[in-house]
């Protein structure tokens, strides 16, 4: 299990039905949008130092996600999934890559989250890893690594045109 670890992660979630948009607002994000959303996550921790060992979970999962402002949060846990989120060819897209040192761990975690959403399908992915590496630089294969698969569907919490 040695070497770098890539995400293969996808959170899938079939969303709200989209109803009435507009050609105007079609490279528009939505100025505050809140879904509803069930389904499945899987999470699957991976262990390098000083043993290799793996662990998986796969629960039912019910979530709320909001985009608001260009950035997508999952309000419930109180995760940003992603920023400067677009909209192009009636998808958006959102990233987020942040570098965070804890002192007091003696450790760094790389945080690398994209998130896509389908506005005619309501289709989401979230690709999401978090790996740690001792010392205050990504150096090196990491210590260990979280990657995380949702898949359910998405409902709008509020009345307001999606799109």
């Amino acid at each position: 299990m040695h070497g770098s670890v890539s995400a293969a992660l996808a959170w899938s979630l079939l969303c709200f039905s989209v109803g009435g948009t507009t050609a105007s607002a079609e490279d528009e994000l939505p100025a505050d949008l809140l879904l509803q959303c069930e389904g499945k996550r899987e999470v699957t921790l991976l262990f390098f130092k000083p043993s290799d060992w793996s662990k998986q979970s796969n629960e039912r999962d019910n979530t709320t996600i909001r985009l608001k402002d260009g950035s997508m949060v999952d309000v419930d846990r109180g995760i940003v999934l992603g920023k400067s989120c677009n909209l192009i060819n009636g998808k958006v897209r959102c990233e987020l890559n942040e570098i965070r040192r804890n002192p007091e761990l003696r450790t760094t975690s790389k945080k690398e989250y994209r998130v896509f959403l389908e506005r005619e399908t309501g289709l989401v992915r979230v690709f999401l890893e978090d790996s740690t590496f001792n010392g205050q630089k990504v150096i090196g294969d990491p210590s260990y690594s979280r990657l995380e698969i949702r898949t359910g569907v998405c409902r709008p919490v509020t009345r307001n045109r999606i799109f």
